[in-house]
């Protein structure tokens, strides 16, 4: 409990490009994105390069690297031990032998004295029946388990000779320099168990010869009972005893017939090489690396490529040729989000190894710097990253509408400026009326008041019935007088209705507006009507102007939404009382340096 308190606490205030545990000043590794990497580091017996990317809402892949003692005996051996974990319906098997098999094959090592395949076997069957017990404990809580496993390829490398286990599909390929030719080729080392190859199919037919649905085509992948591609894992507790197969588990994971002996088996395949000096390099990689490149490929890429960041590059090409497959550039799937990401490719994990011939031979009793690399990290620390990320998600989002909401405002503005610049210029007597909604700068506007500021436009409130606004052609000569007079004649009236407001001279601005209104019946001849068109509504406070839109709100001062999301991450974490999760290579901003944008005013902008 206590450790996994410390845990808690360490991610928390600890770059996530950490969150691999590691000793030894080999170990430090690079966070980019949901790409993991160490280009190079220092074993007993040469380099290694690692990379890890991430395709699942939560990383299914662990791996790790231990470079040094094997066993608990100060006399060794000393060697290299290699592991990939490929996890399948959650990270929490992978995780376990992570965390398990190497102490286990430490332990057997020191009873035995000695590295031999017996020792690997039995840290195998330790490690599945440690996981049993654990399913076993929270099966009541957490059925769910019973229905998570993972695959596990193991490389040791002791006293110069090569151990390769394996249990499901990952891999390990060797590449090996021939002199005569100087090519390198690639030799497969691991013993895959995917019923997607003919022999595995086999196998589970004659181990199961009763059982004719053993393996079943479904959706044109062959599956163990229509459920699982691996017939060997670590883990899969509901194919392998039968009194996990049942309620509460999901009824998707549950058989129709009950079993009487294990489905799955947790045997691994174990195959031994003596390294010799044209050995020159193996790659230890997930399925998911495998999906996408040959063997040939990968080992043609580490040897015509630099050592520093192999790993890196071997991932790269993977997903290149993911991208490719799906009719997209590398770019574009770059930014597809985890969760998202795994429709396009798996998670990967490759690690590359490479031999000294000079190093290997006397690995095994020569005392070097212990080197481990390994991902350490558990669910509550998982579960606290997450939320860190979907917090700064949302509010990058929240700033990228308000900036949008803000860019489309000014984008009206401009469609104004342009309106009244196009009226300003083809403007004439003989132009068309043209009718708008009233504009709202006005605060207080007496209905009484008249209602034409400008002969050049007829203003309407939009829930008034509008006539049709068609072009004018002057009936004669006189247009243009006639509208001189009606202008000097409406700002006599208004100058009357400021200056006096006895009753008389109000009867006698309406007189003037009746003799206006029969002055300007001969203006324009299509209006229908013998009393020619109605007078316009006085001007409301409701409606939009095309001219000058938002007038009164508009704010000259301000630039738009900063992209920045610490300000406002930041008070989310202070009100909640979430700690810092700071990513490598970030800096925390200055509390004293003046923010780009005022959030005030970045939230009135919103609410428009």
């Amino acid at each position: 409990m206590l450790s996994r308190l410390m845990n808690f606490l360490r991610a928390c205030w600890q770059p996530s490009s950490e969150r691999y545990a590691h000793t030894g000043s080999d170990a430090a590794g690079r966070q980019d994105g949901l790409l993991w990497y160490k280009d190079t580091g220092q074993h007993l017996s040469g380099e290694f390069s690692m990379a890890v990317v991430q395709a699942n809402n939560l990383l299914e892949d662990q791996s790790q690297l231990e470079s040094g003692p094997l066993s608990s005996l100060e006399s060794g051996p000393y060697g290299t031990f290699v592991g990939i974990y490929d996890g399948h319906g959650g990270p929490e098997t992978s995780r376990y032998i992570n965390d398990h098999l190497f102490q286990y094959l430490k332990r057997f090592t020191s009873e035995h004295q000695s590295m031999s395949v017996d020792v690997i076997r039995k840290a195998y069957q330790a490690t599945e029946e440690g996981f049993l017990s654990l399913v076993t404990k929270q099966w009541p809580m957490k059925p769910q388990i019973a229905a998570v496993g993972s695959c596990c390829l193991v490389g040791v490398i002791c006293g110069g000779t090569l151990y390769i286990a394996n249990l499901g599909d990952s891999r390990a390929v060797l590449g090996k320099l021939v002199k005569a030719t100087e090519e390198v080729l690639a030799i497969q080392l691991s013993s895959e168990h995917n019923v997607a190859i003919e022999s595995v199919r086999q196998e589970m037919h004659s181990m199961h010869p009763d059982d004719s649905q053993i393996v079943v085509l479904k959706h044109n992948v062959w599956r163990v009972k229509g459920l699982i591609q691996v017939s060997r894992s670590i883990g899969d507790v509901y194919l392998k005893k039968a009194e996990f197969n049942r309620e509460p588990l999901y009824v998707k994971f549950r058989l129709r017939e009950p079993f009487k002996r294990p489905i799955l088996s947790s045997e691994p395949s174990i195959s031994v090489h003596e390294l010799q000096s044209h050995d020159q390099f193996l790659i230890f990689a997930s399925d998911g690396l495998w999906e996408h490149l040959s063997n040939q490929d990968a080992v043609d890429i580490v040897q015509n490529h630099p050592r520093n960041g192999i790993a890196r590059r071997l991932v790269k090409a993977a997903l290149q040729e993911a991208a490719k497959k799906r009719e997209m550039r590398y770019s574009d799937l770059k930014k597809i989000d985890r969760g998202v990401r795994r429709h396009f490719h798996d998670d990967i994990t490759v690690i590359v190894v490479f031999l000294d011939a000079n190093l290997v031979s006397r690995a095994s009793s020569v005392k070097g710097p212990s080197i481990s690399v390994r991902d350490d990290e558990d669910d509550v620390v998982s579960l606290c990253r997450e939320r860190k990320r979907l917090l700064k998600l949302a509010v990058e989002r929240r700033y990228a509408f308000a900036d949008a909401q803000f860019k489309y405002n000014q984008s009206i503005y401009a469609v104004a400026m342009a309106l009244r610049l196009f009226v300003a210029r083809h403007s004439s007597p003989s132009s068309p009326f043209l009718i708008t909604f009233p504009s709202t700068t006005s605060a207080n506007v007496d209905t009484k008041e008249t209602f034409l500021t400008n002969s050049m436009f007829l203003q309407q409130s939009p829930t008034e019935p509008t006539n049709e606004t068609i072009a004018c052609q002057p009936s004669d000569s006189k247009v243009s007088l006639a509208s001189s007079k009606l202008e000097t004649k409406v700002q006599e009236n208004q100058e009357a209705n400021n200056d006096n407001g006895d009753h008389e001279e109000q009867e006698s601005g309406e007189e003037e507006d009746e003799s206006e209104s029969e002055e300007g019946e001969g203006l324009c001849e299509h209006f229908s009507g013998e009393d020619g068109p109605p007078l316009p509504s006085p001007q409301r406070e409701i409606g939009w102007d095309f001219f000058y839109p938002f007038d009164e709100m508009r704010s000259d001062v301000f630039n738009g939404f900063s992209q920045s999301s610490e300000e406002d991450l930041r008070a989310v974490r202070e009100k909640e009382g979430i700690p810092e999760l700071e990513e490598d290579g970030e800096k925390v901003a200055n509390e004293n340096e003046t923010a780009n944008v005022n959030c005030d005013v970045g939230h009135k902008e919103m609410e428009l």
